[in-house]
């Protein structure tokens, strides 16, 4: 499993279903781009034995933005470990936002905005940037966040996001498998 942590800041809107949407969108596009479109399959050696792996990417998402608005409550109310004190506010929130990261840490701080998609800098965590939608003459949609999100998370892997849906496009990734596995045999699963 291929597992990156990711820490979301949306600062042009606090509205719970628009910041829901946004974490849905993040994590079907990037599912779908790397789990399901050209899925990466390992045949190799473990231990002497054969062994096909199915190599499955994992995003994990948390948003630092405080959400308002309906279904706000549910959701603040639903958080545990340890549950937000009642009634809620937007300081205890930011706190437990805070305590996640730094108990499990985050490999790219990511904000919804404007300027040059993608991951910057070498620092950890990294920085990020994804763009909103835009709107075309107020009909067509430009759903550039959905492709910026999935090419993120391609860098932070080391997968290009405009693969050409061969072996080659995981070679990074390949590179940095566990010596125990012997006689490595990627293939690409449809």
């Amino acid at each position: 499993m291929v597992r990156v942590k990711m820490a979301w800041r949306v600062p042009n809107t606090s509205a719970f279903d628009e910041i829901d949407k946004f974490m849905d969108r993040a994590m079907t596009s990037i599912r779908s781009t790397f789990n399901r479109k050209a899925a990466l399959a390992i045949r190799a050696r473990l231990g002497g034995k054969a062994v096909r792996l199915r190599v499955l990417f994992a995003p994990r998402l948390v948003c630092s933005t405080f959400p308002q608005g309906d279904g706000a409550a549910k959701y603040l109310g639903s958080i545990g470990d340890p549950p937000l004190p009642t009634p809620f506010k937007k300081e205890d929130y930011e706190k437990h936002t805070a305590d996640v990261i730094g108990k499990s840490g985050v490999h790219v701080n990511v904000r919804i905005g404007e300027g040059t998609p993608g991951v910057s800098g070498a620092s950890v965590p990294r920085e990020g940037l994804v763009r909103d939608d835009k709107t075309i003459l107020l009909i067509f949609t430009n759903s550039r966040f959905d492709d910026d999100a999935a090419a993120m998370f391609g860098q932070m892997v080391g997968v290009p996001f405009t693969r050409t849906g061969t072996v080659a496009d995981y070679a990074g990734l390949l590179a940095n498998l566990p010596p125990e596995l012997t006689e490595v045999v990627p293939e690409i699963v449809p």
